[in-house]
């Protein structure tokens, strides 16, 4: 279902790109940098906590989820409020502040799918989480697609960005159907205050981290060139939602589980690690190679079509770092050492802020360069951690990354080689599918030979998935 949803998202912005301008794209990209906080902290990182105590007891559950409903409310009125101060911090046009006011009127339904997100985790019913969440998404992009189609474009965002938030906890409810009691367990809230406290700074300095450079670029840059960086960042982020995050879901549980040793648990991460690096560094070498006539004939001319170019490119050298973030922070959740995490954590957001800090002001591409640095700098920082906290072999780890990375660019060269000779004499959308295909041929026909633990472990995952 990722897979399915990730296409279907790549072929739908085809036409989302030629029936809304730019500018209409930075609007609501603008409003997002703000409200996509609430996104990440209404919960209170509750769904976490009860997956990791094992949480069955209705008091406990009901406490949760009152928790976050009066949480996901104060933050919706909150939101509402500050609507037109953050539309002026940003310089942002009167859609904006819309855009803000509509999203937060959505926080109020977030509460309804916790305590059944946390039940279908907990009974590993991943397969239903993936169905609900793919029909929550589709239903979206069609309803966005149509208002697209009836020239909508301010609605059509809306749906597009705001339906899913609301249809993924009705649907997850009416899988797992529950409701609270009214009963409140505050020693429970307060034992675990120390965890929570770590999680949520993840996620803020996270937010932080990932809009901060959104809204400089919105205030300094326009709306207009906002669209364009947030369309290429968001090459980066795609296959990092629809896969990492995922894989990292089922990681969590399978790390916290009390009847498996250490040893078993390095085996683990390592085998996602290589399924990410299987699976991954192609697709970023390969969008990086052929980056022009893929730009060329996915965005319109009223598109800054050159700089976008340039930005997926560097953004696809930092999509090979910034993957393993989710998988490294799940290894700290898992070991319980909240001082530790939050030490870790904020050692590496401010490499992050730094990075955007020193590059903005010198242009779209500078500020991707310094995401790019910044990236390597925590990845390294994660690979000190890795050996430290989960006693990860280093060599196993980089010897699979650099197994990957070397099939990779041999299917990029591949690619790159073609479309220069095909530039001209094809279509931009031929060019990049016959290259496109071309490393796909190249890529696992060497990849038994250069590469056979990855191919192995692959083909594994493919016969199991079948299973």
């Amino acid at each position: 279902s990722k897979v399915l949803t990730f296409i279907i998202h790549l072929v739908t912005g085809y036409y989302f790109n030629r029936l809304i301008e730019p500018e209409f794209h930075g609007n609501v990209g603008l409003a997002m940098s703000f409200t996509s906080l609430v996104n990440l902290i209404w919960s209170l990182e509750l769904s976490s906590l009860l997956i990791r105590v094992k949480a069955k007891d209705n008091r406990v559950l009901s406490t949760a989820f009152w928790a976050a409903f009066g949480m996901s409310s104060f933050l919706s009125i909150l939101f509402i409020a500050l609507s037109g101060v953050f539309t002026e911090l940003v310089d942002g046009s009167p859609d904006v502040r819309k855009y803000i006011i509509l999203f937060s009127l959505t926080f109020f339904i977030f509460p309804l799918g916790l305590v059944p997100t946390v039940k279908l985790k907990q009974s590993l019913k991943f397969d239903l989480i993936g169905i609900v969440n793919f029909f929550a998404k589709i239903l979206g992009i069609l309803g966005a697609l149509v208002l697209a189609i009836l020239g909508e474009k301010f609605w059509s965002l809306f749906v597009l960005f705001g339906s899913y938030a609301v249809l993924m906890p009705v649907f997850k409810f009416i899988a797992r159907p529950w409701l609270p009691s009214f009963q409140f367990d505050g020693a429970f809230l307060k034992q675990h205050a120390i965890f929570n406290g770590s999680l949520m700074f993840n996620k803020i300095s996270g937010w932080l981290t990932e809009n901060l450079d959104k809204q400089l670029v919105g205030k300094f840059w326009g709306e207009a060139a906002l669209g364009g960086y947030n369309k290429a960042i968001g090459f980066l982020l795609m296959p990092k939602t629809y896969l990492v995050v995922s894989i990292s879901d089922v990681l969590f549980p399978a790390l916290s589980a009390e009847n498996i040793d250490e040893q078993e648990k390095q085996k683990r991460f390592l085998d996602a690690s290589a399924l990410v690096t299987f699976l991954l560094f192609p697709l970023f070498f390969v969008l990086a190679a052929l980056a022009q006539p893929f730009t060329y004939f996915y965005f319109p001319e009223e598109w800054d079509r050159p700089t976008i170019q340039w930005l997926i490119v560097v953004f696809s050298a930092a999509g090979l770092f910034s993957i393993f973030n989710p998988m490294f922070f799940t290894v700290l959740m898992s070991k319980s050492k909240p001082k530790f995490l939050f030490n870790v954590l904020l050692v590496k957001r401010i490499v992050l802020i730094a990075g955007i800090l020193a590059t903005f002001k010198f242009g779209l591409i500078a500020l991707a360069f310094g995401k790019l640095g910044s990236e390597i700098i925590a990845f390294l920082i994660n690979l000190f951690i890795g050996k430290k906290e989960l006693a990860i072999s280093r060599s196993q780890f980089v010897r699979s990354m650099l197994a990957g990375l070397l099939c990779s660019l041999i299917a990029a060269i591949a690619a790159y080689t073609l479309s220069y000779f095909l530039n001209g004499h094809t279509s931009y959308l031929i060019n990049f599918l016959a290259c496109g295909c071309l490393s796909v041929v190249v890529y696992f026909g060497i990849s038994p030979w250069l590469n056979p633990s990855g191919w192995r472990f692959f083909r594994n995952f493919i016969a199991n998935w079948n299973e």
